[in-house]
């Protein structure tokens, strides 16, 4: 039930909280979701109508409960450490479709009252305004990378989501798109658009479905290959980067002692940086981005575990091995 820690002061994520083909999305105006922001209410059939009701297409009802989950449900920590400390004794315990049925209703009325929750809360809750919506939805149940140090080993329990919009699958995480546990160790909300409708074969890399129809690939990838890929961050979202090379979490230098890493986005990221993982020390490269493609070089690196970010905002690390 995990939750992605954003500053690059505590890059760990704190428990709980992609081969790509280029898939662009247009740019969502979000501006026009602000009306239904402060909505509130515990009812969930009331509640679904006042955010969706003023909307008219599927897509744009499905974007008003992501905008309006996002900006109201605070993810609770002290939850999460009540969960963690109650998963040992419920591992092995069997529940019937009904009793799932039951606890599902109770996350989701419990967290509507409380404006509180954590991952599975935000996916029950995303379900049922859906479901009011008669927009159909589903609870995805996997893991998801959670040590961007331990990339083939560091895996935490989460709850998502897809979601059928015009015919077509989709993929969301509303507890990412949230916001981020802050160096006080504190919720701190903070949208992040590019959690719905996620670029697939990204959101592959970074989630693993139980489930391995919820990957929602021609060609679904098992554990072994979840584990072997590089680690992503929100900012992958963000820009919608797709084609990212290598994919490999482990990389070795070129024969010239040097890395190329290539990608497709139609932005330009605007304030890209490299550390150390370890030594948090800056990585000098080049960067330069021509049409949709963006090249980073890094010229004769230093073996060992690589961050890059916009900002302060993850895109992806690497750990550089010799040949």
């Amino acid at each position: 039930m995990h939750l992605v820690t954003n500053s690059f002061m505590k890059i760990h994520f704190l428990l709980f909280i992609s081969f790509f083909p280029v898939f662009l999305i247009a740019q969502t105006d979000w501006s026009k979701y602000e009306s239904i922001k402060k909505v509130n209410g515990s009812d969930p059939a009331k509640l679904s109508e006042k955010i969706a009701g003023p909307f008219n297409t599927e897509k744009e009802k499905v974007e008003a409960i992501y905008y309006w989950i996002a900006h109201n449900i605070k993810y609770d920590i002290r939850m999460l450490e009540k969960f963690q400390r109650d998963a040992a004794k419920m591992k092995n315990k069997k529940y019937t479709k009904e009793e799932l049925a039951k606890h599902k209703r109770k996350l989701y009325e419990a967290t509507l009252k409380s404006k509180k929750g954590i991952c599975q809360n935000y996916a029950s809750v995303f379900n049922a305004l859906c479901d009011h919506a008669n927009i159909k939805s589903t609870y995805v149940r996997g893991v998801v990378k959670s040590d961007p140090l331990r990339a083939s080993a560091g895996f935490g329990s989460h709850a998502w989501n897809a979601v059928k919009v015009d015919g077509e699958w989709e993929l969301l995480d509303a507890t990412f798109g949230a916001g981020h546990r802050n160096a006080k160790n504190k919720f701190e909300f903070s949208f992040s658009p590019g959690y719905l409708f996620a670029n697939k074969e990204a959101f592959s890399m970074s989630h693993f479905p139980i489930d391995d129809q919820w990957q929602l690939l021609d060609e679904p990838i098992d554990k072994d290959r979840f584990a072997e890929m590089t680690f992503l961050g929100p900012a992958m979202f963000e820009y919608n980067i797709s084609d990212l090379r290598p994919l490999e979490n482990k990389i070795s230098k070129n024969e010239d002692g040097n890395i190329l890493i290539t990608f497709q986005s139609d932005q330009k990221i605007k304030n890209l940086r490299c550390f150390s993982m370890r030594s948090r020390k800056p990585i000098k490269f080049t960067y330069d981005h021509t049409g949709n493609e963006g090249i980073i070089t890094l010229t004769k690196p230093k073996n060992g575990d690589i961050i890059f970010l916009d900002d302060q905002t993850r895109l992806f690390t690497y750990k550089i091995i010799s040949r």
